[in-house]
């Protein structure tokens, strides 16, 4: 009762629970589901349901990125992506994404597989990819654990009915693991970042996500430019805004 009346983020869970414009309480139940932010709880399932009560009027998101629904939906997002004149001038050869379950760094390694392997310009008469693009996944959770990241992509693979080594050839994809303290744990880099990119840019940045991906991606591209295709990088920004409200090292570094 008291969460659904108050605030949400006095449980110190995470940013998939929010209220939204009309005051509704909006549950994210893909991750909670799979016990990813609930590695120390027996019952998660307890605790949705305490959050969907009637009385709080809830608004649940049953579908996330963690699931293998929602891979499709950045298979899309890359495909609408390369169609972009900014992107295809550019000739991006990088794109530096956040991830957490592994869900959206896999959506856009995939379809950047399909394009490597299918020659669509050719097929649909469309502008053709004729250079190489990596992805590249900055892990926002676990430190030091990228084989979690690994055995990620065998089970999404699977659930999508791939074979694991359908991965080996032109899957242009690399996680890392070294620039997260843990997931929604802050420091003074990304302190730094966030605050440096809201003053200079006006584009916002949260602690939990994007702030490390912006980190990471500065890191490799100053430290490891072996790790990159080319010069031309992007680093996509996959939101964040509810995250704002609900991460309290941003309301620190703001305070």
């Amino acid at each position: 009762k008291y969460l659904a009346a108050n605030n949400p983020s006095s449980l110190k869970l995470n940013d998939d629970v929010f209220f939204d414009k009309k005051k509704r309480l909006v549950v994210s139940t893909d991750t909670y589901n799979e016990k990813i932010h609930f590695k120390n709880t027996k019952k998660p399932d307890l605790i949705i349901k305490k959050m969907t009560k009637k009385s709080s009027n809830p608004f649940i998101v049953k579908i996330g990125a963690s699931q293998k629904e929602g891979i499709f939906g950045f298979i899309q997002l890359f495909d609408d992506m390369i169609h972009q004149d900014e992107f295809y001038k550019n000739k991006i050869t990088d794109v530096f994404v956040g991830s957490g379950t592994v869900g959206t760094a896999l959506g856009l390694a995939l379809a950047n597989k399909f394009y490597c392997d299918y020659d669509q310009g050719e097929a649909n008469n469309t502008k053709r990819i004729n250079w190489k693009i990596k992805i590249h996944a900055i892990r926002v959770d676990e430190p030091g654990d990228n084989s979690f990241a690994e055995n990620r992509v065998k089970i999404m693979l699977k659930d999508i009915n791939l074979p694991e080594k359908w991965a080996e050839n032109n899957f242009l994809f690399e996680s890392y693991d070294q620039y997260s303290l843990g997931y929604g744990v802050s420091d003074v880099k990304v302190d730094e970042i966030v605050k440096d990119s809201m003053r200079k840019t006006g584009v916002p940045l949260d602690c939990t996500y994007t702030g490390k991906v912006v980190r990471g991606m500065l890191d490799v591209m100053e430290n490891h430019p072996e790790k990159l295709m080319g010069d031309n990088v992007l680093f996509l920004h996959t939101g964040g805004v509810f995250g704002l409200f609900n991460d309290r090292n941003v309301r620190r570094i703001l305070e």
